[in-house]
């Protein structure tokens, strides 16, 4: 694909000199190693940021069960003897 449309390029280019291109190879693309770091820099902090946002759920799911079950030790104090004994 990638060599179908430089190749079309190229040829669109080569009308005005009446001449042809029969082939069209591109031989080891490489990226730069400071690009390559680059890249894995940017894809490792989304990484970090996505498991601090998926903590953050967590914690905030906790805090749910830990405000819930103190509401309910808070209006029976029956609850807390049960919770007491297993």
């Amino acid at each position: 694909m990638l060599n179908l449309t430089s190749h079309q390029r190229l040829q669109k280019g080569c009308y005005v000199n009446l001449t042809s291109i029969l082939h069209v190879y591109r031989k080891d693309v490489r990226l730069p190693q400071q690009l390559q770091r680059a890249m894995a820099a940017e894809a490792e902090a989304a990484r970090e940021a996505r498991a601090k946002v998926i903590a953050a759920e967590g914690e905030h799911k906790s805090s749910r069960a830990l405000a819930q079950a103190a509401d309910v030790i808070a209006s029976s104090p029956a609850a807390l003897q049960v919770n007491k004994l297993t």
